[in-house]
């Protein structure tokens, strides 16, 4: 990101993208997918120093079509990441 693209950027956020965004990209593990009928979902988890992080997609293919996503999250366990309880 350059000085001045992340001179605009608050704080917070900005800490965010230092200390988990860009650590998980860097070290995931790939996609992994989920597809039914009409849905399909995606997500991703990466071993950071201090955790892991995951981010998923989720769309549904029918009705109004809508869908949710999650950026890249800290988790303090893998098994908290994918927890569905």
């Amino acid at each position: 990101m350059s000085t001045e693209a992340s001179s605009s950027v608050h704080p917070s956020i900005q800490e965010w993208i230092t200390t988990v965004r860009d650590p998980a990209i860097a070290a995931r593990e790939g996609i992994r997918r989920i597809v039914t009928k009409n849905a399909e979902a995606a997500y991703e988890i990466a071993p950071l120093p201090h955790g892991f992080a995951m981010t998923y997609d989720l769309r549904y293919n029918t009705g109004d079509c809508h869908g949710h996503s999650m950026p890249w999250r800290v988790f303090k366990t893998r098994e908290e990441c994918v927890d569905v309880s």
